[in-house]
């Protein structure tokens, strides 16, 4: 697995090693005896506390300045485990399937599934029955029933076109869920990368701190020898001090970065996680083309794809609300029996039983009402996707060249880092303290220079972070994976 920190992170930790061991190798050849003869070298003057005032004097006059410094807990094997730890991959396969936005996202599909059910479905029959007597009034018994049965028809094509209408809205919907789980996938891409780099500033802190607690003792032997003034021990104190604080920042950020990504890909808040990857550059970059990118994305694009779908379906609304102006038409068929009593007949009473079947169609009239609301609203609705859809094709073009012109610069950024930036500046680091041990220099010029390679190497990492960042941001904006 290759580090983060590649070659010039390494050189600059052995740089720093090797200080911390010449310093106390420098403390053992002190501590043999008098009896061996040392040539005289130029050593700082021994800073004295007599006479001082003021916040120096305190300082220098601090009775706890000599006690010992604890080495600090290593916090990095607690996030990374390069053996066991979860992939990105898995992490994007966990997401899938618990992620609840992405559920959510989900029932969407089964919603216009129940649509799409629906929109095939024919118009129901109707029964229509009626029955009339004459008990509460004159009570002779006459009475009448009648049975219909209706169907409506529809006419003009309109259960197809619905049908149509509906399913070009249902694969819109299957594209856009496609393109939220991409989107998904690329938003734990780069919540991993910035975990990544969160946890290598972590370890190189780490480290770091590590050799300056090496590089206290040494000058807190010399400090008891005589050989170092007290300023050297507090200056080396402050600077473990400042890179413990450091370490518990990058600490913090670590962990609100897993807290992210467990939130993304559904898991638990307590859910143990340790990352397994790296942020290295990948050289696949070195053949992509802006004009191929660009080409790609104009195809791969889902968000695109979903909203060609969507002007599809308004040009399918259209002949919908053209077909709903013609006129359905009503096929019924009625039974009817009505009973007359005529009792002022000259032959006595007389009983009449009437039995009626009746066939018809109902057929409404487009006098006034034509669709044309409906047709004018579709007419703009379609107007309107096409806009929406030609400004993201251009929001498309936009995008991947950003997202290209980023990652060359992160690509440059890494080779200066890599090849001008961090050995010149771990060059600089060795010959100050080199000097340092000659009498050249003060601690103090030691430790600026390692404050500004402490500098580079955090601005190393991000710019891989970045790179990496930059490659994702491709990616989505392409619609597709180049790696």
């Amino acid at each position: 697995m290759k580090a983060i920190l590649n070659r010039p992170s390494r050189l600059n930790l052995s740089a720093l090693l090797c200080f911390a061991v010449m310093a106390q190798t420098a403390v053992v050849a002190q501590s043999e005896g008098q009896a061996v003869n040392k040539p005289p070298k130029a050593t700082r003057p021994r800073v004295e506390t007599m006479g001082g005032s003021g916040i120096v004097a305190r300082a220098i006059s601090q009775p706890d300045s000599d006690q010992p410094v604890n080495a600090a807990t290593s916090l990095y094997s607690l996030y990374v485990d390069q053996t066991e730890g979860t992939t990105v991959q898995s992490l994007i396969s966990q997401a899938s399937q618990q992620n609840r936005d992405l559920m959510a996202a989900r029932q969407n599909i089964a919603i216009i599934r129940g649509r799409l059910i629906q929109s095939g479905l024919r118009p129901n029959p109707t029964i229509d029955t009626e029955y009339t007597t004459d008990k509460l009034g004159t009570g002779e018994g006459e009475y009448g029933l009648s049975a219909a049965y209706i169907q409506p028809i529809e006419m003009g094509g309109k259960r197809a076109k619905r049908r149509r209408a509906v399913q070009l809205e249902f694969e819109q919907a299957e594209k856009e869920l496609a393109f939220q789980e991409r989107q998904l996938a690329a938003d734990i891409q780069t919540q991993y990368a910035e975990a990544l780099a969160a946890t290598e500033v972590l370890r190189a802190t780490e480290q770091l701190l590590a050799l300056n607690n090496q590089t206290l003792k040494a000058t807190q032997v010399r400090f008891d020898e005589g050989d170092a003034p007290r300023l050297d021990v507090n200056l080396v104190r402050v600077e473990v001090n400042r890179l413990r604080a450091q370490q518990l920042q990058a600490d913090n950020r670590v962990r609100a970065a897993l807290l992210q990504l467990r939130t993304l890909a559904g898991l638990g808040l307590d859910e143990p996680l340790k990352l397994r990857g790296d942020l290295a550059p990948s050289p696949v970059i070195d053949s992509l083309t802006l004009e191929g990118l660009q080409t790609a994305a104009m195809q791969s694009r889902l968000d695109l794809q979903a909203a060609r779908k969507a002007e599809e379906a308004a040009e399918a609304r259209i002949d919908l609300a053209e077909a709903e102006a013609v006129p359905d038409i009503n096929i019924f068929g009625r039974y009817q029996q009505d009973k007359s009593i005529f009792s002022q007949a000259a032959i006595g009473r007389l009983l009449d039983v009437d039995k009626k079947v009746a066939f018809g169609v109902s057929i409404p009239l487009p006098l006034f009402n034509r669709n044309q609301g409906a047709i004018a609203e579709t007419t703009a609705a379609r107007a309107q996707a096409r806009h929406r859809r030609e400004f993201l094709e251009q929001l498309v073009k936009r995008d991947v060249a950003l997202a290209f012109s980023r990652l060359q610069t992160a690509r440059e950024s890494i080779k200066l880092y890599e090849t001008e930036i961090l050995p010149r500046s771990q060059d600089n680091l060795g010959i100050i303290r080199a000097a340092y041990e000659l009498g050249d220099q003060q601690l103090l010029d030691v430790v600026a220079e390692q404050r500004r390679l402490i500098e580079a190497e955090q601005q190393y990492i991000d710019a891989l972070k970045e790179y990496h960042l930059a490659l994702v941001e491709l990616e989505r904006s392409v619609g597709a994976t180049i790696r």
